[in-house]
């Protein structure tokens, strides 16, 4: 944690709040299996994956089942479920 806060103090100066949240959400792993091409990256490519829709039109609790995979993408316990 300490060293993505460090990381990311120069990057203040070019870019917002706002977007580097988006660069980093547009990044994070979101589970699957990488090493077979199946890996989701990005919460826009999470969306679409595990509930076949654009990320503006899931529901407020779809969205937050998202938002739980980024702390453990790998853990079943997180998996999102269409609904």
């Amino acid at each position: 944690m300490i060293d993505e806060v460090i990381m990311i103090l120069p990057l203040r100066a070019w870019f917002t709040v706002n977007e580097l949240l988006t660069i980093q959400m547009s990044r994070v792993y979101m589970g699957g299996r990488v090493e077979s091409g199946e890996g989701v990256f990005g919460i826009d490519n999470a969306a679409r994956r595990y509930y076949g829709r654009e990320i503006r039109d899931l529901k407020a609790s779809e969205l937050e089942c998202l938002a739980r995979m980024t702390r453990a993408p790998s853990s079943p316990k997180l998996r999102c479920k269409a609904q």
